[in-house]
Parts: structure tokens; sequence; C-alpha cells
């Protein structure tokens, strides 16, 4: 998800220049998209964060599978894990 939106910024920029990415990804402002992430939207605030994100849970079971959030889960949590 971070690359997504890093490689959105860096195309906005129309430049590698640290400065210029910045700015573009303050400007970041996309609406969210399944399955990438339950979030509801993607906007970077002055301070850098997207506080339209939710927490996801993974749990290892062989490979990666999505326990949380609820509408996001392949599966329940295994606890205790072994």
């Amino acid at each position: 998800m971070g690359l997504i939106v890093m490689a959105d910024a860096i195309n906005r920029a129309k430049s590698t220049d640290g400065d210029k990415i910045r700015e573009a990804l303050v400007a970041t402002d996309m609406p969210a998209r399944p399955p990438f992430m339950p979030w509801k939207a993607r906007e970077v605030d002055d301070m850098g964060q997207n506080n339209d994100a939710d927490p996801v849970l993974l749990q290892y079971r062989g490979k990666f599978v999505t326990i949380f959030p609820p509408q996001a889960a392949v599966a329940e949590a295994t606890w205790p894990m072994k």
C-alpha cells in the first residue's frame, strides 16, 4: 500500500527531489480501492499520517492470513499460536 501511495506521489511530483515528493505526499487524497487495505481513504496530513488508515492484523499459518478487521478477515484468529 505504501509503495502505491509513494509511486503516485513521485508521479505527481514529476521529480525524485525529496521536498517535491513530500509536497505531493501531503497533497495525497485517493479514494480507497479494495482489496489493498480496508481504509476509507488515503489522505496524508501535515505530519505524514493517514488518519483514515485502520489497523490490519495478519497471522502466519504457513502463509499470512488477515484476521482483523472483521470486514477484511479471511480467517478467525488462532490463540494461542503454536
